[in-house]
């Protein structure tokens, strides 16, 4: 805008005397420039608008589709609980399930059973079998001759619902059967289009539909579709209820209504959900998305809502073209004292640019680093660690010197390093909550496996590690909190040696008992922390590195973590040599023995 008012300024200044056509000019110039910016920023924003609308519909058909892999998961498992057992009886079905705490864990699973197939001749022997077995009322349902039964023999829970399955002949139902002979034709989960589940007992009627695993016979391995359909003892399966399952996920309800159809055919026929509301015709977003699950292909229709597109209706087109008029009809009132005085102007203008350009700058910096600081404080090194051991491996594989032992130590050690970022990031994001588990180990093991990790850079830095004491203590505490709090003092202790002129670098790490705690000290000789600032040192935001480059969150999270969760207390004092934190908790030994 800037740039066009300068070059206007300067055609009149040279080609026009000063008169009213030349302010006349400038004013329809001025009026056709808020004409352009109203409908650039309205489609900059209507452009966000729609790319905050598509994270919502990835975001939602990805936590759709690591609940699809779940549910393979958990029907392998079953496959696996069979394959295991020379014989499965209803008790220990009973008892599998019941450890999988599906409902508890509010999977979306109307349940999990097992359905055996039966020739005519087995039908009877297997009804016997079940009454037997308590099931007093089992019968195989619907009766008819066939060439070929299948008979649900387990569903747990057993609940209400799924008590009107037990005995029932899925095989018998075209739908149903089309997915069991895909599952068993090619030995991997298959899902059903749309049914109605014979759970479906009450008026809440839901769409439904069911995944099926195949289960051969014990020691089997088919290798092609004869050899599957010889060799087929049943299915391990799952009936969902549509709204059940979608109620589990984080699907954006308040920015999204969805409707999915399990085929191509857009009809009620084939609509597995629908969470459409009336304003679904005017919503100002949608899309439909192909979704493959197993053997089919939802269409899933996805529109904005009203509270979505209120959200992201902005009133900033409107805005500036209402500033730009009036900045018109004051432009119609200045113009006559700025128009000798472009040079001014010209010198002022890009002051200005560049204070705005420095203060979005910094505004985005700011930002940006508050959002990754504290993870890239605990995530710096490991993969540091690993980028070497991978640079390592590299070479090696370019120089044709594999040798196997070396390389599995390379790989455990990257294996180790990753699921220490995977529990640190955990532990990070479940940091208030108390459903943590206590692990037995001992001092010098939680150090050692600390310092695994922070260990290439502190050997860079040359930075000496000393061991200050030989007992061997075993702890029964928080294993993995304790292990963060030491790598953010050893941190912070680094940074702290880095600032020395010197190239003197040491720490001191030291454990023992006192009464019934454990005290864990860790010293370094980096001077101290001055008198004046030391009783801050845990309080949100305070930070004492130099230019500003900590976020003031890694002791104040480390105290947390050792008062409120280990029952203990974190604090800090000044040596001969440096600072000394020392960490202090009880051993939790006590809990063993009781």
């Amino acid at each position: 805008m800037f740039q066009c008012i300068k070059f206007l300024f300067k055609l009149l200044n040279r080609y026009i005397t000063y008169s009213g056509l030349s302010v006349f000019l400038v004013f329809l110039l001025s009026l056709a420039l808020s004409v352009v910016i109203w409908l650039y920023s309205k489609s900059y924003y209507d452009t966000l608008a729609e790319e905050r609308f598509e994270r919502r519909i990835a975001e939602s058909l990805e936590h759709l589709q690591d609940k699809i892999y779940l549910y393979e998961n958990i029907l392998h498992s079953g496959i696996g609980f069979f394959q295991g057992s020379n014989k499965v009886s209803a008790k220990e079905w009973h008892d599998f399930i019941d450890a999988l705490a599906i409902k508890k864990r509010n999977y979306g699973m109307q349940g999990i059973g097992y359905a055996v197939m039966l020739k005519p001749d087995e039908v009877l022997p297997i009804e016997k079998k079940m009454q037997k077995d308590g099931f007093q009322s089992f019968s195989l349902k619907p009766k008819g001759q066939r060439d070929l039964y299948s008979a649900i023999l387990y569903l747990e829970p057993l609940d209400k619902r799924n008590q009107e399955a037990i005995g029932y002949d899925m095989f018998s139902e075209p739908t149903r059967r089309a997915a069991m002979e895909i599952a068993r034709d090619t030995g991997l989960p298959a899902i059903s289009k749309k049914v109605t589940l014979v759970q479906e007992i009450d008026t809440d009627v839901q769409a439904g539909m069911l995944m099926y695993l195949p289960l051969y016979k014990k020691g089997s391995k088919p290798g092609n579709i004869e050899e599957r359909r010889k060799l087929l003892k049943g299915f391990v399966y799952s009936p969902f209820r549509m709204n059940d399952l979608i109620s589990t996920l984080d699907m954006h309800r308040s920015a999204l209504e969805i409707k999915i159809y399990d085929s191509d055919d857009i009809s009620d026929e084939h609509l597995l959900f629908d969470s459409f509301t009336p304003y679904a015709e005017k919503a100002q977003h949608s899309v439909v998305k192909k979704f493959q699950v197993n053997n089919l292909t939802w269409n899933v229709y996805f529109v904005s809502t009203k509270e979505f597109d209120d959200a992201t209706t902005s009133p900033y087109p409107l805005v500036i073209t209402l500033v730009g008029l009036i900045a018109n009809f004051l432009l119609l009132l200045i113009i006559l004292a700025l128009f000798k005085s472009l040079k001014n102007l010209k010198a002022q203008t890009q002051r200005t640019k560049e204070q705005t350009s420095y203060m979005l700058h910094q505004s985005r910096m700011a930002q940006m680093g508050e959002m990754i600081s504290m993870i890239a404080h605990q995530w710096r090194q490991p993969l540091s660690s690993i980028s070497t051991i991978a640079g390592t491996m590299s070479i090696d594989v370019a120089m044709d010197n594999y040798e196997k032992k070396f390389f599995a130590e390379q790989l455990e050690s990257i294996d180790n390093l990753s699921q220490h970022l995977s529990t640190t990031i955990d532990d990070f994001r479940d940091f208030f909550k108390d459903k943590k588990k206590k692990q037995l180990a001992t001092a010098y093991q939680v150090v050692d496996e600390t310092l695994q990790i922070i260990g290439s850079s502190f050997e860079s830095k040359e930075i000496e590690v000393i061991y200050d004491s030989e007992e061997n203590i075993s702890i029964y505490t928080y294993v993995n909190e304790i292990k963060q709090v030491i790598l953010n003092i050893l941190k912070n202790a680094e940074d702290a040696l880095s600032e020395k002129k010197d190239k003197n670098f040491k720490i001191w790490i030291s454990w023992h008992m006192f009464e019934d705690n454990v005290i864990i000290s860790i010293e370094d000789n980096a001077g101290g922390i001055p008198e004046k600032i030391i009783k801050n040192i845990f309080e949100p935001y305070f930070s004492t590195k130099q230019d500003n480059n900590g976020t003031g969150l890694g002791l104040y999270m480390s105290k947390t973590i050792v008062e409120e969760h280990c029952n203990g207390k974190l604090y800090v004092t000044n040596t001969q040599r440096g600072a000394k934190f020392s960490i202090e908790f009880p051993s939790g030994l006590d809990e063993i023995d009781n």
